[in-house]
């Protein structure tokens, strides 16, 4: 196993603790037929919003919408097999999980082939079946490797750098490892699909702590597949079994969960009102059961304190808005050993 120095680029904002005064649904953009199985969602640059999308059967590309909910085409489906995950760096190109070809995949905004490399097996640097990608605070390229019961991280060119955590059910052991996302400090958080939990590591490998366990209630999980982390240390797990994404602190302790709260996007009302047919269905229907979250495979929080979330059954991304205010230590007591807002 090759260890990697911890990365340079590694910083500290969070503040001591936070006035959370709400997360409020904020829109709903995408619709079926356009976002197709979305497993992950990107954000680019001028108002750009990007969805990995799968097909029906085998293969997948990369659309591009707007926050004018405007379908701008798609591109990559000729490199796409069984796309997993993917990344946009600075200059707008995806790096995407391919776990049909175990490889990572690069391609730019008109779907050209920039590089790829991995192939299958289990020995260093080898794939079996790579789920999520991102990058570390130096710009390396992190992926997780299902099968395998690992994480791996690699310089841009596919030279591996690092492995973290083996094949388990214990501290610092993954199955099938799904989901990444590395805060400012560095730490390397995994959806731990098999393990129904989140496994933290520092920057260097070391096991941190775990989020979550077995279940349906509150805080806990059921085969988590996406993860994401704010400026603020909060936690999002998209728990593909239960239909939602759980938030929970820096500490691990559970904080909010999102059902789904959707309203038509404006493409969707656009298509309905040209059928007749799908007007009468869709006016005989629940509203309730038009709104929920079906089995959300990934989620993102973007510089606007945005929380995107691809709505994997529905074909949509549903958005939220985070708002949450930062205290000093003089500003809050210290932490209770009791907690009662009745007084409040």
């Amino acid at each position: 196993m090759v260890i990697a120095a911890k990365p340079e680029n590694t910083t500290d904002t969070r503040p001591h603790a936070l006035l959370r005064a709400g997360f409020p649904y904020l829109t709903t953009i995408g619709m079926r037929r356009v976002t197709w199985f979305p497993v992950d969602v990107a954000v680019g640059k001028e108002g750009r919003v990007y969805t990995l999308d799968r097909t029906q059967n085998t293969g997948g590309y990369i659309r591009c919408i707007n926050w004018d909910d405007e379908d701008l085409g798609a591109f990559g489906g000729s490199e796409l097999t069984w796309p997993s995950s993917f990344v946009v760096d600075e200059d707008e190109n995806f790096w995407i999980t391919d776990e049909a070809k175990n490889q990572v995949i690069v391609i730019d905004r008109e779907g050209t082939l920039l590089k790829s490399w991995g192939e299958k097996g289990s020995d260093e640097g080898q794939f079996d079946r790579p789920g999520g990608i991102t990058f570390d605070n130096d710009g390396n390229v992190v992926v997780s490797d299902a099968i395998n019961g690992r994480v791996q991280r690699y310089t841009r060119d596919g030279e591996l750098l690092q492995t973290i955590g083996s094949q388990g059910s214990g501290d610092g052991e993954l199955d099938s490892p799904a989901g990444l996302a590395v805060d400012e400090r560095g730490d390397i958080y995994v959806a731990d699909w098999g393990n129904h939990r989140v496994s933290q590591f520092t920057a260097d490998g070391t096991f941190k702590q775990t989020m979550g366990k077995h279940g349906s209630v509150d805080g806990e999980l059921n085969r988590p597949a996406g993860i994401c982390v704010d400026s603020d240390g909060d936690v999002y797990v998209a728990d593909w079994g239960n239909n939602r994404v759980v938030q929970f602190d820096q500490n691990g302790r559970y904080v909010y969960k999102f059902t789904g709260n959707s309203t038509l996007s404006k493409m969707g009302r656009r298509y309905i009102e040209t059928s007749p047919r799908v007007l009468r269905i869709r006016e005989m229907g629940k509203l309730e059961e038009l709104e929920v979250l079906r089995a959300p495979r990934s989620c993102l929080m973007d510089s606007e304190n945005r929380l995107l979330i691809p709505d994997f059954g529905s074909h949509r991304i549903q958005v939220y808005k985070k708002e949450a205010y930062p205290l000093t230590e003089t500003e809050i007591a210290p932490v209770m050993e009791t907690v009662d807002l009745y007084t409040v």
